[in-house]
This record gives C-alpha cells, sequence and structure tokens, in this order.
C-alpha cells in the first residue's frame, strides 16, 4: 500500500522540531570516520600520483576491491540483516545470535570458496587478477577478505549500540588501513605485493582486535525470547541485498578490469585516481548514511514530517555541492602529477555516484521497510548490465573517458528505480517536478564538465547560474534549511538521541 500521509504532513508545512541539534548531534558524532577518509584520500592523491607508477597501483587497488566484494559477497545479506532486525528483538542474547549466524555465514563461506580456488585454480585466478602466477597473493587476499567480514559486522554492532566512540575509533583505523598506510610500502619497495602484504596483516589485527574486545557473549546460540528471526528470514531478506551490493561493486571493479585487459594498467590506474577523487566527497553520503540508516528504522512511522523534510535538505545541498566541486576542481588538480591528470575531463562523471548515494538515503528506503528487496536487485542488475555493456563498447575508443561514461550511466539508472520503487510504499519526494528538474541539473553539470574543465570563465558562470536556480527552486526551503543548522550549531537543545 502506498504511503500518502507524508503528503498530507507536508502540506500543512514543514517543521524541523524533529531534526534540530538531538539528530545532527548524532549525525556529526558517527560522521568523524568519514571526515578521515575524505582527509586520507586528500593526503594520497599527491603521493600516489607522484611517487607510484600507476600500474603498481591499479594492482594494489583492484586488491581492495576483489576484497571488498568478496566480504560482501560471502556474508550472504546476513549483515543487513543483522542491522535490519536489530530493534526488531529486544533480548540481548537474541541480538548476539543475529551476530554469530552472520559470522558464521561468513566465515565457513570465505574457507570452503577459498581452499579449491587456491589449490587447483591458484596460477590461473591470480594470473588473471594481478598479472603473476603466483598463489600467495590469493592467500593474502583470502586472509583479508576474512577480517573484512569480521570487521563489518562488529563494526554495525557499535553503529546499532550508538558506541560513537568505539565505531569511530575503529573506523579511523580501518580508514588510516585501507586508505593511506598502505601505499607506504609500495613508496619504500616499489611493488604492490608489500602493499597487499601490509593490507592483509593490518586488517587481521584489527579485526581481531574488535572481535576480541565485542560485546559479551561474543557468540551465542539459544535465546529465552520467543519471537526470534529465523536463519531463513535473514537470508531472504538479505540475499537480495547482497546481490545488489555486489553488482554495485563490479560497476567499479569490472570498468578497471576492463580498462586494464583492452588498454593496459597503466590507464586503469588513471581511472583508479578519479575514483579517488571522488571518494574524497563520498564522506557526505557515508557520514549521513551512517547515522540516518539507523534514525529512519526507528522514527519511520512517527517522523514522517522530518524525513520528507530532511529529502528537501539533501536535494538542495547536492546541487551546491556538485556545482562547488565543478567550480574549484582545478584546486584539487593540482595536488595530481603526472599521467593521472588525464582524469580531470571526466571524473565528475564518476561524481554521479557519491552523488546518487547521499540522495538515495531519503528516496530508496521504501524497498527495505517493505522488505521487497528484489526490487533493489533489479535496479543494481539492470545497471549493471548497462554499465558493462557500455563500458566493453566504449573503451577501446575512449578508454577511462568511456569507462567514465558507462559508470555515470550505471550511477543514473540505479538511482532512478530505486527511487521508482521505494515512493510507491514510503513517500519522502513532495514535488517529482521539482525533483527531476534538481536531478537533471546535477547530471547536466557533471557532463558540462568533459567539454569545461579547461575554462574556467565559463565554469563559473555556469556555476553560478546553477547555485541561483537552486536557490530558487527551494527558495520556499531555503529559511527551514538556514534554520536547522543554525539551531544544530547554536541552539540550547540537549544533544539527546532523537
Amino acid at each position: 500500500m502506498r504511503d500518502r500521509s507524508c503528503m498530507s504532513f507536508c502540506k500543512e508545512g514543514f517543521s524541523v522540531n524533529g531534526l534540530r541539534r538531538g539528530f545532527v548531534y548524532n549525525l556529526l558524532r558517527f560522521s568523524v570516520p568519514t571526515l578521515v577518509s575524505a582527509f586520507a584520500a586528500i593526503a594520497i592523491i599527491p603521493l600516489v600520483s607522484h611517487l607510484l607508477p600507476a600500474d603498481e597501483y591499479a594492482k594494489a587497488n583492484l586488491f581492495c576491491d576483489y576484497g571488498s566484494l568478496l566480504s560482501i559477497l560471502l556474508l550472504a545479506g546476513t549483515d543487513g540483516a543483522y542491522i535490519r532486525f536489530f530493534h526488531e528483538v529486544q533480548d540481548g542474547r537474541s541480538r548476539r545470535m543475529l551476530f554469530t549466524k552472520a559470522l558464521a555465514t561468513g566465515l565457513l563461506s570465505c574457507i570452503i570458496l577459498s581452499l579449491p580456488v587456491i589449490l587447483v585454480f591458484g596460477n590461473e585466478v591470480s594470473t588473471s587478477l594481478f598479472g603473476t602466477d603466483s598463489k600467495i597473493p590469493l592467500v593474502m587476499l583470502a586472509g583479508y577478505t576474512s577480517s573484512l567480514i569480521v570487521y563489518r559486522l562488529t563494526s554495525s554492532g557499535a553503529r546499532l549500540a550508538s558506541n560513537a566512540k568505539r565505531y569511530n575509533v575503529f573506523q579511523v583505523s580501518y580508514i588510516l588501513i585501507n586508505r593511506l598506510l598502505y601505499c607506504f610500502p609500495m613508496f619504500l619497495f616499489g611493488t604492490y605485493g608489500s602493499a597487499i602484504l601490509f593490507l592483509t596483516i593490518a586488517m587481521l589485527a584489527l579485526s581481531g582486535f574488535s572481535l576480541l574486545t565485542d560485546v559479551h557473549p561474543i557468540f551465542c546460540f539459544s535465546s529465552s525470547e520467543q519471537k526470534m528471526v529465523s536463519y531463513t528470514t535473514m537470508i531472504r531478506y538479505g540475499m537480495p541485498n547482497i546481490l545488489m551490493a555486489v553488482l554495485l561493486s563490479l560497476m567499479s571493479a569490472t570498468n578497471k578490469t576492463i580498462l586494464a585487459n583492452n588498454g593496459s594498467f597503466a590507464e586503469a590506474g588513471v581511472y583508479a585516481m578519479a575514483l579517488t577523487i571522488a571518494n574524497v566527497f563520498a564522506f557526505f553520503p557515508a557520514a549521513f548514511g551512517t547515522y540516518w540508516s539507523v534514525y529512519m528504522y526507528q522514527n519511520y512511522k512517527t517522523h514522517k514530517r522530518q524525513i520528507c523534510a530532511m529529502h528537501d535538505f539533501t536535494m538542495v545541498l547536492s546541487v551546491i555541492l556538485v556545482t562547488i566541486i565543478f567550480l574549484v576542481q582545478d584546486v584539487f588538480y593540482l595536488a595530481v602529477g603526472g599521467e593521472y591528470k588525464a582524469s580531470q575531463p571526466y571524473f565528475m562523471l564518476v561524481m554521479l555516484w557519491p552523488v546518487q548515494s547521499f540522495l538515495s538515503e531519503t528516496t530508496s528506503y521504501g524497498i527495505n521497510l517493505s522488505s521487497k528487496t528484489y526490487l533493489t536487485l533489479a535496479s543494481s542488475l539492470v545497471a549493471w548490465i548497462m554499465s558493462f555493456a557500455l563500458c566493453f563498447l566504449l573503451v577501446p575508443c575512449w578508454g577511462g573517458m568511456g569507462a567514465a561514461i558507462a559508470f555515470a550511466s550505471g550511477s543514473i539508472i540505479v538511482f532512478v528505480m530505486r527511487t521508482l520503487f521505494a515512493q510507491r510504499f514510503y513517500r519522502t519526494i513532495m514535488d517529482f517536478r521539482r525533483f527531476a528538474v534538481s536531478g537533471v541539473s546535477i547530471v547536466a553539470l557533471c557532463a558540462a564538465n568533459i567539454v569545461l574543465w579547461s575554462n574556467f570563465p565559463v565554469r563559473l558562470i555556469v556555476s553560478l547560474a546553477a547555485v541561483l536556480f537552486a536557490c530558487f527552486v527551494y527558495r520556499k526551503r531555503m529559511s527551514e534549511l538556514c534554520q536547522m543548522i543554525k539551531e544544530a550549531l547554536f541552539g540550547k537543545d540537549n544533544p539527546a538521541h532523537d
């Protein structure tokens, strides 16, 4: 059944009382790691682009991609089910049972997959992935993937328990290892092998420590609560989400792999640099989503007015953010050296991914709330097929530009489809015309960068026009947005959980 109550709320007028300092305070508490991630990405850009060969950087970068992809796949959606049903059960032992089921699924799946692949097909697989017939990179990939499985669950537990201090400490450590520190062994030894060895050892140590210091009992196999979430329910809910996450991760990894095989690892490294620069700005959706997901599951029945308001706020902020990046991109590329500068004409296309991730936080939760997660899978499958097909067709002629166009197309498709599906079950968009016009303006700015990246005067004019346009379209919301920011920073509300 469609949820029309949001529209009736919004017709009465917005109230930002539910989004005052309490909400923003909690949002900021869990945003520290994403800020660190942005700073790490900024720091690594000049170091990598001036000191590391693109082919070695591409291999180390792909190692991280493969590990992340495998950890998502092998958990089979049980990590998402752990988050979704955590607040549905009240007994502490029941919550630890959810954790135990998810952890056992991930680790056992990793063992079952790794042993035959390494022992029987190790040389062939390693040659395809890393350009070497040694099995050692695959052994390290298995260890790295296992550590990510453990870490994903322990960090989720800290979020769900609102333990910001624990979450921030471990997440900052994770970010420093996987975004910054792994490059230093490559500076010293010049090869990706030293980087992946560091990644494996460091993540095994971090995940082991996070598990041993987790809530006790760490594992639980029985509960006194009668209403339990069965393993079948967890799989049924989580599997479509996990396949969706795998497909979306494949959009990035597939493009780099096609570039490496149809061009060179060096060209894939240049494209990876564009992704790295875009990830500097991915901290906005990451910071927002860390607390927003918990907020949504707790308050979707009672705080619909505030959730509608937040969608408009994220829309106008996205237009302004993309405009600022479009204008000042030269500042970021001052730090980029050598062959990596070739990514500037198309890096704004890659930027569409973090932008759609940010906006999806306020448009797509209707799918999860209705438990129709197969719709998310369907949209992701269509997006990946489109991205793969375009990448396969365009890369031989256009190289990194073709990969970026394919990636941007997939980003747009997955956002539009997920939004249309989700709004049927939980309405958060007040005015679809305003939503569509704003979305088209974001895509137009990113596409215009292909021809305007080297013309600052024209970019300045276009940027001013875009900001004025956003302020005009959302003129009735700007005062409320300013009020929310003012109350968050200077209000007298207690910073309690909203």
